[in-house]
């Protein structure tokens, strides 16, 4: 599913989609290692992010900016 991300298009954005829509970006960073600092308080991002990051590199492969995250 695509989804324009353009200011307008997100206001009518449901819930659900714009759940989605952080999981993916969170899946994307957790991929390149490095955490958007912009959704760092959102829990679903946070949540998402930290559990791709685990399952590529363990609680050992995790970085400072890794385990900002887990405050929120």
């Amino acid at each position: 599913m695509t989804i324009s991300t353009t200011q307008g298009d997100l206001r009518t954005l449901s819930e659900a989609e714009r759940i989605d829509l952080l999981k993916g970006y969170a899946e994307q960073d957790a991929i390149l290692g490095s955490p958007n600092p912009r959704y760092k308080q959102c829990k679903v991002y946070c949540d998402r992010y930290l559990n791709i990051r685990v399952q590529m590199v363990g609680t050992e492969g995790l970085n400072d900016a890794d385990w900002d995250l887990t405050i929120f």
